[in-house]
């Protein structure tokens, strides 16, 4: 990775992976990464508190991963990667292919959500190799900092926010990737009209619970953050019934000889 530099126009830090690609990181990230380690922040132990830091960088990272396994299996398929966004929402990778030739969309999108189910599962298991030597034990409150339990009590929050990611994506609602999934599957049989209005109610319902689930736990003191969008879903749902049974599905105003596509991780 090149040096860091800053991108005043986009409002965030940019570098370069080996190969060129960028990787944008909005301002609005530490908002993100200060609001899901909140409770960890608020503890005040050291101990905690390096937990807090630690797990805010693998946050990043897992989202880094998980658009990077978007950006991997496109190129297989020859398609290119313009660039990567991190930012409030999570993250987003550009890509941009032939668009005769077209791409297949599943297993770009179900990529990312497998990383971070794998990133999980290392994670636990090094947590669960820990345990024999007794880094399996939570830090006490009487204790300002022990290096062993801080490493276990890391890796298991890193687990668990790692399986959140992978599972939350996988969820049929847009923007994300299990939208594009479900989207794709129900779309041979039914249509893309009928796929894509489907897949819009299903994401209304999601996002329903989601802030249900959200105001229960914020009040719970255990705030999480499932920003599914309601606009997106609803927006989905009136340009598929607009467009009438009759009407061929709408395509983006693209160009002649290239598709641009946005994966987004939440």
């Amino acid at each position: 990775m090149s040096f860091i530099s800053v991108d005043y126009e986009r409002e965030a830090f940019v570098f370069r992976m080996p190969d060129g690609l960028p990787v944008y990181t909005h301002y609005s990230f530490l908002f993100t990464a200060l609001f899901i380690t909140a409770p960890l922040w608020f503890q005040g132990r050291l101990s905690s508190i390096v937990i807090a830091v630690a797990l805010a960088a693998i946050l990043f990272l897992s989202i880094l991963a998980h658009e990077l396994g978007h950006v991997v299996a496109a190129r297989a398929q020859q398609a290119r990667a313009k660039s990567v966004e991190i930012g409030l929402f999570g993250g987003m990778a550009h890509l941009e292919w032939d668009f005769h030739r077209g791409i297949a969309m599943r297993p770009v999108a179900l990529a990312g959500p497998m990383v971070n189910l794998g990133l999980a599962g290392m994670f636990f298991a090094l947590y669960w190799l820990a345990a024999p030597h007794g880094a399996a034990e939570a830090p006490q409150p009487v204790v300002p900092f022990e290096a062993p339990a801080v490493l276990s009590r890391t890796l298991l929050l890193a687990s668990i926010l790692n399986l959140g990611l992978g599972l939350l994506n996988l969820l049929p609602a847009f923007p994300l990737d299990g939208g594009t999934i479900a989207q794709d599957l129900l779309g041979g049989r039914l249509g893309s009209r009928r796929a894509t209005l489907i897949v819009g109610i299903c994401g209304l319902v999601l996002t329903c619970i989601g802030a249900v689930v959200a105001l229960m736990m914020l009040l719970a003191g255990t705030p999480i953050f499932a920003p599914l969008s309601f606009r997106q879903n609803w927006r989905a749902i009136v340009e598929s019934w607009r467009d009438g049974p009759r009407q061929p599905p709408k395509t983006p105003d693209l160009a002649k000889s290239s598709k641009v596509v946005t994966f987004r991780s939440r």
